[in-house]
């Protein structure tokens, strides 16, 4: 089983719409809606993105840590373990700095096999960046290769961001 898991970095425009997906954050504002939503961030100080955020109606559930999206009639409860390095329990939601990462550890807890990252470029992120960068692309580094313990493999959509170097493009 395949799942897209859409970002909100500029590659996210590449996806189609098409087959199961989990999106993150307003990844809504390229014009596909996607299965599920994971937002684990409150937005407070952007308010056109929170109402962006709090609009969508994904069916397959809004997914989130925090109290301030409780309210969204599509709200499930995420529970997330913080990934440092080494194997992984598949059956655990991991996270790490950035929204796609716990989108990606998602995906594996629901039995996906092929995970395809469209926009989780990491190349312009508001907070991601120096030390922080190296350090995420290392735990996504990490973290997939112990998927591939698990039989689930990570693709990137395009040959473009901070993961390109650690990630296969899918064909």
């Amino acid at each position: 089983m395949r799942v897209s898991i859409i970002g909100c970095g500029q590659t996210a425009s590449l996806w189609d719409g098409k087959g199961a997906s989990i999106g993150v954050n307003d990844c809504w504002k390229f014009g596909n809606t996607t299965d599920a939503l994971v937002v684990v961030d409150s937005f407070t100080r952007q308010l056109d993105r929170q109402k962006l955020i709090a609009e969508c109606m994904p069916n397959a559930g809004f997914y989130s840590n925090l109290n301030r999206w409780k309210h969204h009639p599509q709200y499930k409860q995420l529970v997330f373990t913080r990934y440092n390095s080494g194997d992984v329990r598949i059956n655990r939601v991991y996270h790490s700095t950035t929204s796609p990462f716990i989108a990606m550890s998602l995906a594996a807890t629901q039995g996906f096999k092929e995970i395809v990252l469209y926009g989780v470029d990491l190349v312009d992120h508001t907070y991601i960046r120096g030390y922080l960068l190296i350090s995420e692309v290392k735990k996504f580094d990490g973290y997939t290769k112990a998927l591939e313990k698990h039989g689930v493999k990570v693709y990137l959509a395009s040959e473009f961001g901070a993961l390109k170097e650690i990630l296969p493009v899918f064909n």
